[in-house]
């Protein structure tokens, strides 16, 4: 019998929102959710209403825990409700860009806890919470109607309170029964404790379930399903740790247990909700299957269209790694809250058999996903503006509205893979992958998107050679290999093509099968970690992940390119100019420049053996990289005269920050004439050197002009190089 494993842990979190949108250009800092961003927040067919810090919200600078809602009878007004380690914040979201604190109700005796559980009936808020640290707890009870003349910022105080308990972890109400089912409290062994709350203030004990132990949390309705031997009987749906057990509460004084199940590979039963008024089907999570699996976040989906006999139907792996928490239903869509995933949608029209789909998200953890305990606890989906409102456990509350006309127009979702990288990519990283005739040399990248480039693979044998980059000493390196054979956006088992069997510094050569079946395009991933077997999502301490795509048999001809520049012959028409005293853009071989642990230049061209980038660095900041001003590279105008795809590679690398605001990278396109337009913009920040690709379209008849400009401004410090290489002009 224990809560579950949870402890706050917002360690390697990635780049916030903030800094995404200070290093992107291309992301935009408006709340509408535009290009799968909405102000640095990843996002798709979710718009952000509006953010309040956790500071704004009374109670300091506590973490968030649950949250629920309540709307006024009277005057509409919509109330977050917002559970905090040490108390409870009520929220006014009305007006859902401008959300107002109303008031914070401190814990009963003023403890402490990471578990706090808020549900409301009748116009009253009713409140538990957990740990050692709240044994006298008990219920708290807060009169909502109160809110209506509070000022903001008030510090409140509970209504009524009852002590019939301690500390509990959960709490569920049936508000067409007027019971409250308190579970993973210091009595019933855990299970259901049963207090009748219909009259609010004078909360009673009504009965206790505990044959089963410890319930962990729980759904209690009033049953109007198929299974005509319960319709019209009170029952509770119990998550119990390893099994979901159904129990019949009708008569509160002798529950009766109907049904336990497991299922293959629980590790915490958590929660779960109907999917709808039938009461025929359910989904339900499981907490520490992501973590102590390694699997992506999954979801249950089980038939309990006979109470006596439920069995589980399909499972929904997300293409991200991250562990779900709490999830609710709203018209026959899943809104589940999965802590670093963010808020994530599922539609359920083939739930029938076995199957969900991701069709919305909004990710309050921009830079992971990972299984780690930290970003969204839970949402509150039921106000009648369309808001939903999502407790951030770090940071603060999130209004967010879906875009319901965009998600139901019927079209797929677009397959989203899962994240994966290194956090450590400066010491090693996948210098080259060589698969048949196809050869990519890449730079120091935690992860690297080459899915513009594509592998063409011949049913059979394939040969494979990997090769590390150092940038000292040599590590030894495991190395991986899957492909997405059926395109359903998640790496399989059975996807799994290459397996380097142990950790070596050397190049690795081998094989690829690709069976007879194999048909199209799809995604290939490649995962080297330092000296122990990697896994296709997630994020680990040193190394890199590339994915490409590859296409299987008969592949098209490659495109007709009208440019390829490579810079093996000179500048290709390429003109310099700026106002630097050092770092004028020349064309040969870059050495790669490591200061202060950053890579500044690489080592070697991206493609053949010479770029364009400015002066090799002779040792020291102010010799000959880029000082004193802004260097330019400038291409010569393009004609392009079919619709084309332009890309090219660049690096940029910068040792320090902070020191001057005009220190920079900008690499530009102007099309027709026109004035220069962003395609990757770096300010005053440290970069690590990189290959990367870059790509935009043209049309046919368009004229292409490109240029970089990199500056180091007059205080000392910095070292600051920058190139490009491999510029391509090809038709669509």
């Amino acid at each position: 019998m224990y809560e579950d494993n949870y402890v706050f842990d917002n360690s390697n979190e990635g780049l916030t929102a903030a800094q995404l949108l200070l290093m992107d250009a291309n992301l935009l800092a408006v709340n509408q959710c535009v290009n799968g961003s909405a102000n640095g927040y990843p996002c798709n067919k979710v718009d952000l209403q509006a953010f309040l810090p956790k500071a704004d919200m009374g109670g300091g600078s506590q973490n968030l825990n649950d949250i629920w809602g309540w709307t006024d009878p009277v005057n509409g007004d919509e109330i977050a409700i917002v559970g905090r380690t040490n108390g409870t914040a009520f929220v006014n979201i009305s007006d859902p860009e401008n959300p107002v604190h109303i008031g914070f109700l401190p814990s009963h005796n003023n403890g402490s806890s990471s578990w706090r559980d808020i549900k409301v009936y009748n116009d009253h808020a009713f409140i538990v919470a957990d740990g050692s640290g709240n044994s006298t707890h008990g219920l708290q009870v807060y009169d909502l109607k109160q809110l209506r003349n509070t000022s903001p910022g008030s510090t409140l105080s509970e209504t009524a309170h009852y002590n019939g308990f301690g500390n509990a972890h959960n709490i569920a109400i049936n508000e067409d029964s007027g019971y409250a089912y308190i579970v993973g409290s210091n009595q019933c062994s855990g299970g259901l404790y049963i207090v009748d709350v219909s009259t609010p203030t004078g909360p009673s004990f009504a009965g206790c379930f505990s044959s089963d132990g410890y319930t962990h949390d729980t759904q209690c309705v009033n049953y109007a399903g198929p299974d005509v031997t319960y319709q019209g009987r009170e029952i509770c749906i119990g998550y119990n740790e390893d099994t979901i057990t159904i129990v019949d509460v009708t008569d509160k004084g002798n529950p009766v247990q109907i049904s336990r199940n497991g299922y293959s590979g629980s590790r915490y039963t958590h929660q779960g909700w109907f999917l709808n008024d039938n009461h025929s089907i359910l989904i339900m999570n499981d907490e520490l299957d992501e973590q102590q699996r390694g699997i992506n976040t999954t979801s249950y989906i089980w038939d309990v269209s006979d109470l006596d006999n439920p069995s589980e139907t399909g499972r929904y792996v997300s293409a991200v790694a991250a562990a779900d928490h709490n999830l609710y239903t709203l018209n026959n869509y899943v809104i589940e809250t999965n802590y670093r995933a963010g808020m994530r949608i599922l539609k359920t029209d083939d739930i029938a058999n076995g199957n969900m789909y991701e069709v919305a998200y909004f990710d309050t953890i921009p830079g992971s996903n990972s299984s780690q305990f930290s970003g969204t606890w839970s949402n509150y989906p039921y106000f009648a503006s369309g808001n939903i409102v999502l407790s951030d456990i770090g940071t603060g509350l999130f209004i967010v509205k879906p875009d319901w006309a965009a998600i139901d127009d019927g079209t797929p979702p677009p397959i989203q893979y899962c994240a994966a990288s290194g956090n450590n990519a400066s010491e090693e990283w996948i210098g080259n992958v060589t698969v048949g005739n196809f050869s990519n040399t890449s730079g120091s990248t935690q992860y690297s998107d080459f899915t513009a480039m594509n592998i063409p693979m011949s049913i059979g044998s394939n040969s494979v050679t990997l090769t590390p980059a150092f940038s000292g000493q040599s590590y030894s390196e495991h190395w991986k290999i899957w492909i997405d054979f059926n395109g359903n956006g998640t790496f399989d088992a059975n996807d799994e093509v290459f397996d380097s069997g142990s950790a070596s510094s050397s190049v690795v050569n081998g094989t690829i099968n690709i069976p007879s079946d194999a048909t199209g395009s799809t995604r290939m991933r490649i995962v080297m970690r330092y000296n122990t077997a990697p896994s296709a999502c997630g994020s680990f301490n040193y190394g890199e992940v590339e994915d490409y795509t590859v296409t299987f048999g008969d592949t098209p001809p490659p495109p007709t390119c009208e440019v390829e520049e490579s810079f093996e012959s000179g500048m290709g028409g390429w003109t310099t100019g700026g106002t630097c005293s050092t770092g004028t853009f020349v064309t040969g071989t870059p050495d790669q420049v490591i200061n202060g642990g950053v890579t500044t230049q690489l080592a070697g061209a991206q493609s053949g053996t010479s770029a364009l980038f400015t002066q090799p660095n002779s040792g020291g900041a102010g010799t000959d990289d880029v000082d004193g001003g802004e260097c330019t590279a400038t291409s010569p105008v393009y004609n392009v005269s079919s619709a084309s795809d332009v890309s090219f590679y660049y690096f940029h690398g910068q040792r320090d920050a902070g020191d001057d605001a005009n220190d920079g990278f900008n690499l530009e396109a102007s099309v027709n004439g026109g004035s220069y337009q962003s395609l990757a913009s770096f300010g005053d920040v440290t970069s690590n050197a990189a290959w990367t690709l870059q790509s935009f379209a043209a049309a046919a008849g368009d004229t292409v002009q490109l240029r970089v400009r990199v500056s180091d401004a007059a205080a000392a410090g910095d070292l600051v190089e920058a190139g490009i290489d491999n510029l391509k002009i090809c038709s669509q």
